[in-house]
């Protein structure tokens, strides 16, 4: 679910948010991880997970964001979306209205504020006139069968404007512990090809796994892989050949062996870069 809001009109102003019918299952909702990506000088896109796991139902989900780390001033709470299977329980929101080259501290709550996630933080860009230092890392490639990428949570200790996430986000190849790889893309979704492929919905499942599994711990109580990186500063993200199915449809989306041009149009492009929005934090000029 994705849905877009302003803060202009609620800057510096408590805000109680929207109050929406919820009842106790709220409390069992839970919260895989945040992010937040594609700043500009005064726009973000954040982004959550939030499930139910022993009873999945739609579940309305605020976002509170403030200047103030301890979120005592300054909070605006908005409605984020709702959590719905759709979108395998993801919510993102895009907040205008900020501030430009300013750090600001973000969580979501179910609209009962029962439960709350972990607290992600961004800097928005600085105006496009400005004299500053920029601070930034980049790197990408983010094999499963690395996990729990121990370095990835000494990241926020830098203290970024941003990070540059340059593609491959996550491995469908990776049989990663206690997960299989993705069931073969084959030539999805051409019905006339006689070599048995995976479905859409079996692909939508698959590649919703393998991004979850970036949030989750190998063993546990250990480091739950990513989820510390992803809310220690704003992302870019771009995709690359393993968002897209790399073992069919690697450099650009394309049928092995067919000519070389545009990728979008394609249906397996289209349809597999589709499904990486819902789990990544960018923003709609982004998509």
């Amino acid at each position: 679910m994705k849905n877009f809001v302003s803060l202009r009109i609620v800057t510096l102003v408590l805000v109680t948010g929207y109050m929406l019918k919820t009842t106790g299952a709220d409390a069992d909702v839970t919260f895989l991880g945040v992010a937040a990506g594609d700043a500009t000088t005064n726009d973000v896109a954040v982004w959550t997970r939030a499930k139910d796991e022993a009873n999945p139902q739609p579940t309305a989900i605020n976002v509170q964001i403030s200047q103030d780390p301890t979120f005592i001033t300054g909070v605006a709470t908005l409605l984020a979306g709702t959590a719905g299977s759709p979108t395998d329980y993801t919510v993102k929101s895009n907040l205008g209205g900020l501030e430009p080259g300013t750090f600001y501290y973000y969580r979501f709550q179910t609209t009962n504020a029962s439960v709350t996630s972990n607290v992600g933080k961004f800097k928005t860009a600085p105006n496009p006139t400005a004299n500053v230092p920029v601070h930034f890392a980049f790197s990408g490639d983010c094999d499963g069968l690395i996990r729990p990428y121990a370095l990835a949570s000494q990241v926020p200790a830098k203290n970024l404007d941003f990070f540059m996430f340059d593609g491959d986000t996550e491995y469908e190849t990776s049989a990663s512990i206690g997960s299989p790889a993705v069931h073969s893309t084959g030539n999805i979704p051409d019905p006339t090809v006689l070599v048995p492929t995976a479905t859409q919905s079996q692909l939508f499942d698959d590649f919703s796994r393998k991004y979850r599994e970036q949030f989750l711990p190998v063993n546990v109580g250990g480091q739950n892989c990513l989820q510390p990186f992803f809310a220690g500063q704003g992302n870019y993200t771009a995709y690359d050949n393993h968002e897209l199915g790399n073992k069919q449809y690697i450099n650009g989306g394309a049928p092995a062996g067919g000519s070389v041009g545009s990728t979008t149009g394609s249906p397996p492009f289209d349809f597999l870069a589709g499904a990486w929005p819902d789990q990544c934090a960018i923003g709609p000029t982004h998509e």
